[in-house]
């Protein structure tokens, strides 16, 4: 779904994101494995997982078009543990069509973060300090937030391809006392993967991770949030409500 980089340095430039949106990343799999290392299975999560049937492999196939194709919808991208001063939480409100998204990004432990509103797109990451956008245009947040870009395409995937790919079943896990079927993403080379996608009964993206909770995408949750009108990217503004 497509490629990462490495950590933020020094405060953000100011700029502007003007720019054509870039191309729909390749696969989910090369945006975490690039900057993140193999973790622990699940408790209850077969660590080496079973081949897909038709069935998984079509409902893995249909999950992130089906996504993409349902409207506007909210993510919360996590790193780091709660207590971490590490720890980045953000809230955000995603349309799919457009790969724009906003909302509110928190550093720092969860009872003492400070939270700042961001702007994301493919290419580049705002976040409003002083009253003003301040713009960067590479670094790990930007890869690590833009990954939730990833988690939609325009078309299904290939199932048999699917099935003919390392991607494997795990097994069910519950994720908010939901029983979510979990699948471990394919590679393009067949090497060791890490990132894990949590389908719920109905084929519905709950969940995608590094394997750990180290990184953590959670889809839903939440109602989605107005874009704002001064949003640092042309055509923005629309109202999403």
């Amino acid at each position: 779904m497509g490629n990462s980089r490495d950590a933020v340095s020094g405060t953000p430039q100011t700029g502007n994101m003007h720019k054509p949106l870039g191309k729909r990343v390749l696969t989910t799999v090369l945006m975490l494995s690039a900057f993140l290392t193999l973790g622990a299975c699940s408790g209850g999560l077969d660590e080496e997982g079973q081949p897909l049937t038709i069935e998984q492999s079509e409902q893995l196939a249909a999950a992130r078009f089906a996504l993409g194709n349902g409207g506007v919808f909210t993510a919360t991208v996590a790193t780091g543990e709660s207590d971490s001063i590490d720890r980045i939480a953000t809230e955000l409100t995603v349309d799919p069509v457009r790969l724009v998204a906003w909302g509110t990004l928190a550093r720092g432990p969860s009872d003492m973060a400070v939270a700042e509103e961001v702007y994301l797109t493919e290419t580049a990451l705002a976040v409003m300090r002083d009253g003003r956008w301040q713009v960067q245009e590479q670094g790990q947040l930007l890869e690590q937030l833009r990954i939730v870009f990833a988690l939609v395409t325009d078309r299904p995937e290939n199932a048999q391809l699917l099935r003919q790919s390392d991607a494997r079943y795990l097994g069910t896990s519950d994720l908010d006392d939901v029983e979510m079927s979990v699948f471990l993403l394919p590679t393009l080379d067949g090497s060791d993967g890490v990132s894990r996608l949590w389908l719920d009964p109905d084929g519905s993206i709950g969940r995608l991770d590094s394997g750990d909770d180290r990184f953590v995408i959670r889809v839903g949750g939440r109602a989605p949030t107005d874009e704002p009108v001064d949003a640092p990217i042309a055509g923005a503004g629309s109202d999403t409500a």
